[in-house]
């Protein structure tokens, strides 16, 4: 097994593996369950005795009964062993990007970078598309953390994508994929999809103020050519109201056929930008914790969404 595995062996294992997923439904299973007496009250047989188990927040009390068994109750609160035990494997890992990165051998300290990148944006996806990872957010925090040392470490590779500097291309997604077609067919009419996208930039651009204002138009419609983003587009708004514009053109950029959009927010974060130059992770589009209600210019931004035709 090469270094690079190693690295992100653990989350691998818990994300890709479900391993997580199934340790959950194991702590469910096993706490759930009915405390049922022995038939021989004076059976010092090992039993397992639940005192308290609240399924929503994930927390157990129990005792073990019997001949040898431990005396005194234990709690078991499954999220928080989870980010207890993701920030030690946290440890490990940095810990080794740091052994890699530190390399004499230029080669291998490239290949070391790509790889690992890859992974994370992998994984990263794989936790903006699965809910199920939504109630442990230190697994995202913790690979957020690693793709930051990684990204400091390689500061040849660190460049983001405003202000005219490429994305690595190890590192680049695939954007938004938006296609107008004929009427009564599935063929592309090139023309419209050029003037919509054409509608849309100058909405957000220079009626919502909402993207940076020298951004040029062909950047814009590259993000929605369904191709892997070379240059990100710089949101000026809120995380707020980027989740509330994704949402908004949802219906305009899912394929026939489909009901909704995969990989959205992994998308919306290959294609924007923060006004400081920072990433956006998807789990921040995914979960921003506001309702389409709450958002600042929320009605301007439907309306500019319209434009999508």
């Amino acid at each position: 097994m090469n270094k690079r595995t190693l690295a992100l062996e653990y989350f691998i294992r818990l994300i890709e593996h479900h391993e997580l997923v199934n340790r959950r439904e194991a702590f469910h299973r096993t706490y759930s369950k009915p405390n049922i007496p022995p038939k021989n009250p004076f059976s010092q047989e090992h039993r397992l005795v639940v005192h308290k188990y609240d399924a929503e927040r994930e927390i157990a009390v129990y005792e073990h009964k019997g001949f040898g068994s431990p005396e005194g109750r234990y709690e078991s609160e499954f999220g928080r062993e989870i980010c207890d035990e993701v920030a030690d494997e946290l440890l490990a890992v940095k810990a080794l990007v740091l052994e890699q990165l530190s390399s004499s051998e230029q080669l291998k300290r490239d290949v070391f970078y790509s790889h690992v990148m890859t992974d994370i944006e992998r994984l990263t996806s794989v936790l903006a598309e699965e809910e199920v990872f939504a109630r442990y957010s230190c697994i995202a925090a913790a690979l957020l953390e690693i793709k930051d040392l990684v990204l400091r470490c390689a500061p040849q590779q660190t460049e983001k994508g405003s202000d005219d500097k490429p994305i690595p291309a190890e590192t680049q997604a695939t954007g938004f994929h938006y296609r107008c077609f004929k009427e009564g067919s599935l063929q592309e009419d090139k023309s419209l999809t050029r003037s919509h996208l054409g509608n849309l930039f100058y909405g957000l651009r220079d009626t919502l103020e909402l993207i940076e204002p020298t951004t040029p138009l062909a950047d814009f419609r590259a993000i929605f050519s369904g191709k892997p983003v070379k240059k990100r587009v710089v949101w000026m708004g809120s995380i707020n109201q980027l989740w509330h514009f994704v949402n908004s053109i949802e219906p305009k950029l899912t394929p026939p056929g489909h009901k909704k959009l995969t990989g959205k927010w992994v998308k919306a974060a290959a294609c924007f930008t923060k006004s400081d130059g920072e990433d956006i992770a998807p789990q921040q589009l995914q979960y921003p914790g506001v309702k389409a209600t709450g958002v600042h210019m929320g009605r301007e931004i439907q309306e500019v969404a319209t434009l999508l035709k």
